[in-house]
């Protein structure tokens, strides 16, 4: 089973909106692995970042559960918390760049 990240509409957002460094995309991925159980280590090895598509991908066959809250190291799993983690990095910038 695999769970992805779409960053496609981030991307998305940062090219209509702001010129936000490549960082932020690094960020959410150093965010997610974080996020990720440290008792599974596996699982943070096999969480991989695709710079071209901009996805993050948790490729091993107990992401979706993990996802899902089944441990409780992540009791929110990784997606939302790195969904969450980008927007207000996104919210960021874009305040960054209206001077506020």
């Amino acid at each position: 089973m695999q769970i992805k990240v779409d960053l496609r509409s981030v991307k998305q957002v940062f090219q209509q909106n702001v010129k936000v460094p490549r960082a932020i995309l690094d960020d959410a991925y150093d965010f997610f692995v974080k996020e990720t159980p440290i008792d599974t280590g596996n699982a943070r090895r096999n969480t991989n970042k695709d710079d071209i598509n901009y996805k993050i991908t948790a490729d091993y066959p107990y992401a979706e559960r993990l996802d899902n809250g089944w441990s409780k190291q992540a009791p929110n799993g990784m997606v939302q918390p790195t969904i969450d983690h980008v927007q207000r990095r996104v919210n960021y910038y874009a305040n960054l760049n209206r001077g506020k």
